[in-house]
């Protein structure tokens, strides 16, 4: 983890004592995201085991082969 810096302590600080809104930032990986719905799906629909297990299998080794080449996918609100 990397220590904040002084400015974004200080921002951090007006910000509280003065009610403001900071912006956030969420970074969602994708593998948990597609290991869930698969999970939910399973359980939903025991019946389409061998494809949601194929989909999640293909979807997983896209998502690598995308993060091998520096492909990130981060949600900032």
């Amino acid at each position: 983890m990397t220590a904040a810096s002084p400015a974004s302590v200080k921002r951090a600080a007006f910000a509280i004592l003065h009610h403001k809104k900071l912006p956030m930032n969420l970074h969602l990986s994708l593998v948990p995201v597609v290991s869930l719905l698969a999970g939910v799906l399973i359980l939903v629909m025991p019946k389409l085991l061998n494809y949601i297990v194929a989909f999640y299998l293909i979807a997983i080794g896209l998502i690598g082969l995308i993060g091998l080449f520096g492909g990130h996918f981060h949600l900032h609100l």
